[in-house]
């Protein structure tokens, strides 16, 4: 399954910040709208054993000073594990058409901040645009493709979030798988135009928002703001019968993973009942887990005797 979560603009949430004076479910003026997304297409082209190719084309024209430290160093998000993004072309489009390039030097890839504080690491990373010149009045244009491989081989899903918060004149976004491939669609204040072209699938979807309007405040994105999920499981019933079928094998404690929970730090019989085991059986069963989703077996995730010591000490300080 490749899993393509898409949230317009990528900077949608700095803009939301620029905008937090105003009141939930009250209209913005078009003279505090900060930026307007011009235009932006997007283009996703599924495989049959679930991997996509996507192609966007983005242009942000800045209306208000506050959105250049904003939009004029634009993040995007990707999955190092999963993915490949490429920045194909980018520069500033000058109000009277000039266009200054972005340098090679000014993409930088870095960890994503929002894993930062995590306690767990995360795959989870950005490349960041930065734009030169960037004052009022210029656009901000870009171009970008993302190579996904499944997490499960043959399905793919996809999730896009439009906030009505937002200024967009223009946004299209196409998804064209096999025929062969089922495709359920879900949507709410969006429509996936389908049709046919050749042995391929096509859903379209046509977006634009000229009246934006501050959406309620602690209230989920997939409640109140357009939004579409399109995916090849029919229900989440589907889906976990699936990675069941994966990750039931992956998770059973095996006489080889017995053996090396077994007194792994010399512990007394009496130490792995009360202390040792629980812990231990956690990380059993999250490595066992973890091995569910690649191709090594659940023993060559265990964990070294250094870690599992680790562990067994943080039980003993904490009893």
């Amino acid at each position: 399954m490749t899993k393509a979560v898409l949230r317009l603009p990528m900077a949608a949430a700095g803009l939301l910040c620029l905008l937090g004076s105003a009141q939930a479910q009250q209209a913005i003026p078009l003279a505090q709208s900060p930026a307007r997304l011009s235009l932006q297409t997007r283009r996703i082209d599924v495989a049959p054993d679930g991997s996509s190719t996507q192609i966007a084309h983005t242009e942000t024209k800045i209306l208000l000073p506050n959105a250049i430290p904003v939009l004029g160093q634009t993040a995007i998000a990707y999955s190092d594990e999963l993915q490949q993004l490429e920045i194909v072309n980018a520069y500033t489009r000058k109000a009277n058409g000039d266009k200054i390039p972005v340098t090679p030097d000014a993409i930088i890839a870095r960890q994503s901040p929002a894993s930062a504080n995590s306690p767990l690491l995360s795959d989870q990373k950005q490349k960041v645009i930065i734009f030169p010149n960037v004052e009022v009045g210029d656009t901000l244009v870009y171009d970008t493709k993302t190579t996904s491989r499944p997490l499960i081989a043959g399905a793919f899903a996809f999730d896009v979030i439009f906030s009505s918060a937002l200024l967009i004149d223009d946004a299209t976004i196409t998804v064209t798988m096999p025929k062969a491939m089922t495709a359920y669609v879900d949507a709410h204040g969006l429509t996936a135009a389908k049709t046919a072209s050749g042995d391929r699938t096509v859903y379209t979807i046509h977006y634009a928002n000229t009246k934006p309007v501050m959406p309620g405040q602690a209230l989920s994105a997939y409640d109140l703001q357009p939004r579409l999920s399109l995916s090849t499981f029919k229900d989440y019933d589907t889906f976990a019968a699936t990675y069941a079928a994966m990750a039931l094998p992956a998770i059973a404690v095996t006489p080889a993973i017995q053996a090396k929970a077994a007194f792994p730090t010399g512990a007394t019989r009496r130490d792995e009942s009360t202390i040792g085991w629980p812990a231990i059986s956690v990380m059993l069963r999250w490595n066992s887990a973890r091995a569910a989703s690649c191709p090594m077996p659940p023993t060559a995730c265990w964990p070294t005797p250094m870690a599992i010591a680790r562990i067994m000490r943080c039980c003993l300080l904490r009893c």
